[in-house]
């Protein structure tokens, strides 16, 4: 799986975190629009697993202060759970964290 990241909501990482979020959360999860995608969606920065260049896995993170990273939205697409993807990306995410001197998510 390759990762990606982006900040901020724009660009092509981010449509492909929010293809997941819609299909995982919206229509299998019939979670109301208006609440999985909010005003805040541009404080974030978004995670991505790919699969052969197709967007499998998300999840996205907000600093909350000087060294702690909250993680939310964590979805992988049907047929590609149960194998340790999610968590493949998490430790991107804590790869990341430390590149950004972020200690705790």
């Amino acid at each position: 799986m390759e990762a990606k990241m982006v900040r901020g909501a724009t660009g092509p990482v981010y449509m492909d975190a929010l293809e997941i979020r819609k299909k995982v959360f919206i229509e299998e999860q019939g979670i109301d629009p208006a609440l999985e995608f909010d005003e805040n969606e541009d404080f974030f920065t978004y995670f991505v697993g790919y699969d052969e260049a197709k967007p499998i896995v998300t999840a996205r993170a907000r600093r909350v202060d000087d060294d702690t990273w909250v993680v939310q939205r964590v979805a992988t697409k049907t047929g590609y759970r149960r194998h340790g993807l999610a968590r493949d990306l998490f430790e991107f995410i804590e790869a990341q964290a430390v590149k950004m001197n972020i200690k705790k998510n």
